[in-house]
């Protein structure tokens, strides 16, 4: 399951956007894509971005080589997006998706149990 999560457009996109603080609105605008181009590639209503998408949104992202060929590779389907976010300056190999709130957006959990007494207490 965490490979497949790893390789989805998607995440990979949703992950890219977030680190570099962008809206999907503010995203769409610099890349000159509608809004929606964005969002249906995030939810993975399209899997794949059509090749002038896909490097309109590595240069709105400001992705450098070779990150910015592997991200547009894999826009087109044709790698996975782990092997993007291998590519980038700075980041350890095998960077999660979790690490950007996940692949639905939800950031990681605080705690293991919400509202439970911690190890041997007994909540009365």
């Amino acid at each position: 399951m965490a490979e497949q999560a790893t390789s989805g457009l998607g995440g990979l996109l949703r992950q890219l956007r977030a680190e570099a603080q962008l809206t999907q609105a503010e995203l769409a605008k610099a890349a000159g894509v509608s809004p929606r181009s964005v969002s249906d590639l995030e939810r993975g209503i399209n899997r794949t971005a059509r090749q002038d998408t896909a490097v309109r949104l590595a240069g709105a992202l400001g992705l450098a080589e070779p990150a910015r060929s592997l991200f547009v590779a894999a826009a087109r389907g044709r790698i996975g997006a782990g092997q993007v976010l291998a590519a980038r300056p700075g980041q350890a190999p095998g960077g999660s998706l979790a690490s950007a709130g996940g692949l639905h957006g939800f950031g990681p959990a605080l705690t293991s149990f919400v509202g439970r007494a911690g190890p041997g207490r007994c909540a009365r």
